[in-house]
């Protein structure tokens, strides 16, 4: 194995970017087209955040926007950071980034948190306080849906029954990475460090 550095480009477009535009689309457009030349340059990887009714960010669907970015790059890696587990049902997330997974040929990198802005969760009614324990519950099912050939959910925040669990991402993908305090240590998920 040789080491060699690697570049990515962590992008993030809120409000006032979409307001400099005439229309949603062109803003879309634009990054969709600053991915792509970053992936002409050599770039490795492709990030942006998630935060919900923030000014940080106005991706309001991600996945959407990652799938049309997977559409029009080959080799570029890329994915969100992170999702905010309490926001997302588990087992959609798990499905729909599967998908992806496999639409991209294994290029996803999934990025995962709790979530620490207490007015996105105000918004959509959430316990502020539970995000840890939302977000672990949610991180092991999602890893159970792309690892197992069933599920079943009984947990104490979301209960879910399934009898298979497709579409599983391809093998050995995608690799996840743990938005964490430097405090808490490394997490190991599916045989990799992660942060």
């Amino acid at each position: 194995m040789t080491n060699k550095l690697e570049f990515g480009l962590f992008d993030s477009f809120g409000p006032f970017e979409m307001q400099e535009f005439p229309t949603v689309l062109e803003v879309y457009e634009a990054h969709i087209r600053q991915a792509q030349e970053a992936e002409q340059l050599g770039y490795r990887y492709y990030f942006f955040i998630e935060h919900q009714n923030s000014p940080v960010c106005s991706v309001t669907a991600p996945n959407i926007y990652l799938t049309a970015l997977a559409c029009r790059t080959s080799v570029l890696r890329f994915g969100l950071m992170i999702y905010q587990l309490p926001f997302h049902h588990p087992v959609r997330l798990a499905q729909d980034l599967a998908t992806l997974d496999q639409l991209s040929r294994g290029r996803l990198e999934f990025g995962a948190g709790t979530g620490v802005l207490m007015h996105e969760f105000i918004r959509w009614n959430l316990p502020f306080e539970s995000r840890h324990e939302m977000s672990a519950e949610a991180l092991d099912i999602i890893v159970r849906a792309w690892t197992s050939d069933t599920l079943t959910v009984p947990g104490q925040v979301l209960a879910t029954r399934r009898g298979d669990a497709d579409p599983q991402a391809l093998p050995g993908a995608p690799p996840a990475r743990l938005g964490r305090r430097p405090q808490r240590g490394l997490v190991r998920l599916r045989g990799q460090a992660q942060l």
